[in-house]
């Protein structure tokens, strides 16, 4: 029989030691020996015997299909893995013992294949659906060539005029996704056909892994982001649905066909299920981490909306979204353009945007808002305003959810639920003022000012009371704390309790120099006990210090020192 396997390189049996890992790289070996051409095969027994004549001494007995049983008894016996498996005897006499046989196919193709199967059985499955994305891919861009303004740019090499960038843009993506896809036929898919082929899952995967990751990766495979490779079908939609949980995802094409044939049928059945209230309400609570001066537009912006002064709604809330993505990008600290278009562009890399609003962003609210500078408005301003109000929601929750310490601290700060009741919350609040860069904390300063009104612990009464309740969650005491708080109606302690001087005080400092806890209690402001935390907190952050001064106070030094680790405001 004739191999699909070309190659004369021989395989060495007795190289290999009949230890697990001398199986391992035997079986690697294999592998690597048989190439792409492992694909190929059909059926098993096609590519055991490919294997075998590979095999030196066996191969020069392997002549015909029927010889690879004895070469796989060969190969089995060499490495000691001749496994008896029970197997009923269909006619065997009725109380009669399962007969013990020997199953070489499953033995050999488990330990020495590492198969369960061909891939090229998976393979066939997957290549037909890969050959089609390449097929509508190329299509589009077939469709983009045909462009006047793609054809001047692969003319000329440069850009005629301004508004021919998006297409242009969208162009090149497409361009770069039918590479993304050709690599993953001319690899990735053999990869995964030879994953889900084989008897031997990867560490620390699960069958879902196995059968889903690796599966046409490729953003052009995504449902949902099929739009983000055709200028005509910029998805304008999408990102409204966000925040109706009355709408599935499977409901989701259906309302995007419906925003673009008939929008105002569109709103009419969205408001019908989300009231125009809730989403001026979610707006208002998610503007409080916007300065100042935003948050008076915005409810004034609001307002125009809620009276149904459409143009004056829209005329104010266009320059906002651009200047809420300004915003964003200043949070990230990207460096800022004067453009809607490269703003959004810039975020990007972002992983708080949703992907598929971006294009929307980029490239259709700017087209809108400049023709509204210059020739006026040519649509319902109703519906318009609708988009710009859901728009705002869209950005604005988007920015809410950014994580990085200015965020954080603007949540925290204007949060009106913000209740600093123990050490732990007001530890994790100072974590993420002290990680804010100059620039963030100086936006926030008038924020941060108002914070010491939301403290519970503004006088030395309330800073007992804290310590007390703290020192009863580890048990750092009395075990009667409870009752000792019930009965005292949080009075301060008296000077006998160490604990509250050597451990409760100062873990909301943690570590700083015993010389300013006392002043501590006498400052009701934040901003001091901010500056004296930066101010002690590198100098005096050894264990060994903390150490001397808890021993000093007769404190359980094990126990205080879990505590601190437990609190700590600061890496070591």
């Amino acid at each position: 029989m004739k191999t699909k396997s070309e190659t004369t390189i021989q395989i060495n049996l007795t190289d290999y030691p009949t230890t697990q890992n001398g199986l391992s790289d035997f079986r690697n070996r294999i592998r690597q020996s048989l190439g792409k051409t492992l694909y190929e095969f059909k059926t098993m027994n096609e590519l055991t015997f490919a294997v075998l004549k590979l095999i030196h001494p066996i191969s020069d007995d392997i002549k015909v299909l029927k010889d690879i049983e004895k070469g796989k008894v060969e190969v089995l016996k060499y490495f000691k893995i001749l496994k008896s498996q029970e197997s009923i005897v269909t006619n065997s006499i009725p109380g009669m013992k399962p007969a013990k046989t020997v199953d070489k196919d499953f033995n050999f193709n488990f330990y020495i294949l590492g198969l369960r199967q061909v891939p090229n059985v998976e393979l066939q499955e997957l290549k037909p659906s890969v050959e089609n994305d390449l097929i509508l891919i190329n299509e589009l861009i077939q469709k983009y060539e045909e462009h006047p303004d793609v054809k001047q740019f692969k003319r000329d090499c440069q850009v005629s005029k301004k508004t021919s960038i998006p297409i242009i843009q969208f162009y090149w993506r497409c361009i770069d996704a039918r590479q993304e896809i050709l690599n993953y036929y001319f690899v990735g898919m053999y990869d995964w056909a030879n994953r889900l082929s084989a008897h031997f899952m990867e560490k620390h995967t699960t069958l879902f892994m196995v059968t889903t990751i690796g599966y046409r990766p490729y953003e052009f495979n995504q449902s949902l982001y099929s739009h983000n490779f055709d200028f005509w079908k910029i998805d304008c939609s999408t990102h409204r649905l966000k925040n109706c949980n009355e709408i599935f995802a499977y409901e989701i094409p259906a309302y995007i066909e419906l925003y673009n044939a008939d929008k105002r049928a569109f709103y009419d059945k969205y408001f019908s299920l989300r009231d125009k209230e809730d989403i001026i309400a979610e707006i208002t609570e998610n503007m409080e981490i916007l300065s100042i001066e935003r948050k008076r537009i915005f409810k004034e912006m609001l307002q125009y909306f809620d009276r149904q002064e459409w143009l004056a709604f829209y005329s104010i809330a266009l320059p906002q979204i651009e200047g809420l993505f300004s915003e964003m990008i200043e949070a990230e600290s990207l460096n800022d353009s004067n453009s809607l278009t490269t703003r959004a562009r810039s975020l990007r890399s972002s992983a708080y945007i949703d992907y598929r609003a971006l294009d929307y962003f980029e490239y259709v609210l700017p087209a809108q808002r400049n023709k509204f500078a210059h020739g006026g408005i040519l649509e319902d301003i109703e519906l318009l305003a609708f988009d710009l109000i859901t728009d705002l929601e869209c950005v604005l929750l988007q920015f809410m959810e950014m994580e990085n310490p200015y965020i954080k601290a603007a949540r925290l700060v204007s949060s009106s639920q913000l209740q600093l009741v123990d050490i732990y919350s007001l530890g994790e609040f100072f974590k993420i003022i002290l990680n804010l860069s100059p620039n963030h904390e100086k936006k926030l300063i008038d924020k941060i000012k108002v914070v010491n009104e939301k403290l519970i612990i503004p006088n030395e009464e309330n800073f007992d009371y804290m310590f007390r309740l703290h020192s009863a969650k580890y048990d750092f005491g009395k075990k009667d704390f409870d009752d000792e708080l019930e009965k005292q109606g949080f009075k301060k302690l008296d000077e006998t309790n160490d604990l509250i001087k050597a451990l409760g005080r100062k873990e909301i400092i943690l570590e700083f120099k015993g010389e300013f806890l006392g002043f501590i209690l006498e400052t009701e402001s934040f901003l001091e006990i901010l500056e004296l935390t930066r101010k002690y907190s590198k100098k005096y952050l050894g264990n060994n210090f903390v150490k001397r001064e808890l021993k000093s106070y007769g404190v359980d030094e094990k126990k205080a020192m879990h505590n601190i680790k437990q609190l700590s405001l600061f890496k070591e």
